[in-house]
Parts: structure tokens; sequence; C-alpha cells
């Protein structure tokens, strides 16, 4: 069950569906109260006398109380109808007269309804009229108990009963509130969308320790994702228990999420730092990350798939090294029939022991959750694993699946990385490409952020910091 801490920030999400309901639900009240024809109601009183007097007074409340109950049904007779149809000159009165007998009194009370004041007061005193004599006729031959006399004729009523616009718009207002708050919830509970803003910290329990922007192929969007790189790569060690992880598995619920670019960004930011990274393509299903370098790279015929089967060739010779970078690029390889076969087993164990034994950071790039169980296994390897979501299509469902399929093979998830966030990074600074001008006001770009000069060391057999130098 939610609470209101929940609640209120959802509303705010849908304001626009509960404003919109809210208005459509009380224009239609409205629009009806107002529509509605004028109803006005008279009322004549009739009294009902006994003829004998009775012995006790409780014999005396019976039959007054049989008299009035006798009267008001014979008031509702066809044959006192008829003859009020007759009187006043119209038809169907029965259906606009109500005879209630007031409770401990001797009163019977004619109601009478219609669309005009004068109508509705002609009905209740034709009705008076009608069966008072009808009442005499039958007293002079003896066949009934008592008699009856008009205690009070039907005046001539001065607003409407119905409708009642006062009551009736603030009850609107009271459904249109309420169906602007179901409208919100409902589409809520409808919409897939991942729904983020700058405040969101955690989806579905994990925390969000990165957002990259959208737009990253104008100077000005890479500029950006480098800078929002870098801030990734400090929040996966802040992630980490404050040490830099040695392996991560990006992986994603979906295809074409950006989990590619996410990999790239993670070794590329580590690599300005001097360490020597190695950014595994480990979908083997549809590879791509070669095309996503500068310039392009040919498909090569060597990579993971022959890494994993040739555990005597050294890994350099399944690498493509990045120019004037510590970043090397070990792509998918020849395609096999079977990935998930492949990666299953010691095979994968064993390359990634390998491999953190000879580099600082590996980045894995894998196939989404969607595509099968390639994911789950490159994860269970990888000492850290990061979510990547995209914030303009990713659906909560497949995110939910993903997390769920993560759990269950007990991969250590830093956390989720927003991709394609439209507040990832504060657009003042990066608002044009690298050696613009920003806007006309001569500021130069930002020079890279120094190496701070006590790094920690990283975990593992050799110990080093994570600056440029041998790498074997």
């Amino acid at each position: 069950m939610m609470g209101a801490h929940q609640i209120l920030p959802l509303l705010w999400r849908r304001r626009w569906t509960l404003s919109l309901t809210a208005v459509a639900a009380f224009a239609a009240v409205a629009a009806l109260t107002f529509s509605l024809p004028r109803v006005y109601t008279s009322q004549a009183y009739l009294l009902v006398t006994p003829s004998e007097e009775a012995g006790s007074d409780f014999a005396a409340t019976q039959l007054t109380q049989i008299l009035t109950k006798t009267y008001s049904e014979l008031l509702q007779t066809e044959s006192i109808s008829s003859a009020v149809d007759r009187r006043v000159g119209v038809a169907g009165s029965s259906e606009a007269i109500s005879v209630t007998a007031v409770p401990q009194s001797q009163l019977l009370a004619i109601e009478a309804e219609a669309e005009s004041p004068g109508l509705a007061r002609e009905l209740a005193n034709g009705y008076a009229a009608v069966f008072t004599s009808r009442v005499e006729s039958l007293s002079e031959s003896d066949r009934t108990a008592g008699t009856v006399s008009v205690a009070e004729p039907g005046s001539l009523p001065t607003s409407p009963t119905r409708p009642r616009p006062l009551l009736y718009l603030t009850l609107g207002a009271l459904l249109a509130a309420l169906a602007g708050v179901g409208a919100a919830l409902l589409r809520e509970r409808l919409d897939q969308r991942i729904v983020l803003d700058s405040s969101s910290t955690e989806i579905f329990g994990l925390p969000i320790i990165g957002r990259l922007p959208r737009g990253a192929n104008r100077p000005a969007g890479a500029s950006a994702l480098a800078e929002a790189s870098r801030l990734l790569l400090a929040n996966l060690s802040f992630a980490n228990l404050g040490g830099r992880p040695r392996s991560v598995a990006v992986v994603s619920a979906s295809e074409e999420e950006g989990k590619s670019t996410c990999t790239l960004s993670i070794g590329r930011a580590a690599a300005e730092l001097g360490a020597e990274v190695l950014v595994v393509e480990a979908d083997m299903r549809r590879p791509g990350l070669l095309a996503k370098l500068p310039g392009g790279h040919p498909r090569s015929s060597h990579g993971l798939a022959t890494a994993l089967l040739r555990t005597d060739v050294p890994l350099t010779d399944h690498v493509v090294a990045v120019p004037d970078s510590t970043l090397e690029i070990m792509p998918s390889g020849p395609i096999p029939p079977n990935p998930a076969a492949l990666l299953g087993g010691d095979r994968l164990t064993d390359f990634h022991r390998r491999a953190s034994s000879q580099y600082e950071l590996v980045v894995y790039d894998t196939p989404p959750f969607s595509a099968g169980v390639d994911a789950a296994l490159v994860s269970s390897a990888a000492e850290s694993v990061v979510l990547v979501v995209d914030a303009t299509k990713t659906r909560r469902s497949r995110v939910l699946q993903a997390v769920e399929q993560l759990r269950r093979s007990r991969a250590n998830v830093l956390g989720v990385v927003v991709n394609r966030a439209a507040d990832a990074v504060d657009s003042y600074y990066y608002e044009t490409g690298p050696g613009d001008r920003a806007a006309g006001r001569g500021e130069p770009e930002p020079a890279p952020a120094p190496q701070p000069a006590s790094d920690p060391a990283p975990s593992g057999s050799r110990g080093r910091m994570w600056a440029r130098g041998s790498r074997r």
C-alpha cells in the first residue's frame, strides 16, 4: 500500500491527467445540473378525524393510524387521479403525487411536483378537494369511520426544489477530484514507462549511480558524455565500498538502450586515468561494438569466442588496440552456433581470471536480457554489474524482470545508469563543442580534471595504482 510520500509525487507527475480529468468531470456535472428541468413542489395537508370517540387513548390512536393509512391508499387510486386530471386539465397526475401519513399525528401530506409553481399548487389542492368531497359522500352513506378536512392548502412555491445547483456542484467537485486522482493512479499503473526526474535516486531498489546525456554524437554532447562518464567511474568506486571494481558487466533489459555506449564510456574514462582497460564484447549474437569506434573497424576473426576456446593463445592476440590510449577492445570474434553453451561452464571463469590478472579494469558489453541467458552468465562471472536503462523508452516490466534475474544469479549489482537523461549534466558548460567559446562568453573549454595524487591501489595480484605504465 502506497503512503503519502509516494502518492503525492505520483500525483505531481500525473498532474496533467489529474487536472484534465477533474475539469472534464466537473464540467460534465455542471452541464448536467443546469440542463435538468426545474421542479417545483407544493404540499397540502388533510386532517383525518374519527367519526366516533374511542373508549381509550390507545384505541383512538389505533383508529387514527388505521384511518390515515386507509385514506393515504385511497388518495392514490386511479379514480381519484382521473377526477383530478379532469379538474386541473392535465394527464398522468398520479406520477407527480406522493401521499404520506405524518407520524404521531392525524395529518396526511399531499406533495405535488410540477414544472411550474402554479401547476404544483393546483395539483396539491386538486387532490385535497377531490378526496375531501369523496370522503364526504362516503360519510353520508355511512360507509366511512371518519371525516377528512383540508388542514392546510397547498401554497405557491417560490423556488424550485430540484435541481439544487450549490449541492450538486459541491458534490460534483468532490467527485471530480476523486475521478482525477483515480485517473492519475490508473495511468501510473498502466503506463510502463520509467518516469525519472532529477530527484530520483533509485529504480526498483537499485541506486542510480550515473546519468549519461542524450545527443552524444554532437560535439557538445560528446563533451557532456565524457564528463558524465568520469562521474560514473567515480561513483562505481563509491558503490563498491570505496574500491574501484576490477571487472564490470554492463547489462540492459532490452536492446538499443545505450549499453555499448556506456561500456565504452566507462572504458575511456578509466583509460584517461592511465588504467589499462580491456573492453570485452560479450554479445556474440549481434555484435557491433567495433562499429562505435572512431573510423570504424572491420570485423575481426579473433575475439572472445576464440579466446574462450584457445586458452594457450595470449589475450593480446585477440584484442584491438585503441591508438594513443591504454584502452584495448576484445571483439566478439566469430559468431558461435550456441553462445550460451560457449559462455557456460569453466571457460568464462578461466577467461575472466586471466583478463583480471593482466588488466586493471575489464568491462563486459553483454547482450540484453531479452536475448537469452548470456547476460546472466557474464554477470555471475564479473566482480560487479551495472544495469543500463533508457530514460526515453525503457519499460518498467522489462527492467523489473532484469532486476529479478540479476538477484537470482546473485550478481553484485552496483546500481543503475540512466542513459539519454535530460538532466545528466549542466548545459551551461556543455552547450558548445570542444574549442568553441560558450555563447560568446569567451570561456575556454575546461581542462580535464587532474589525476589524484593518492589513488588507492586496486585489488589483485599486481596491486598497482591506476597510472600509466608498462602492462606486461
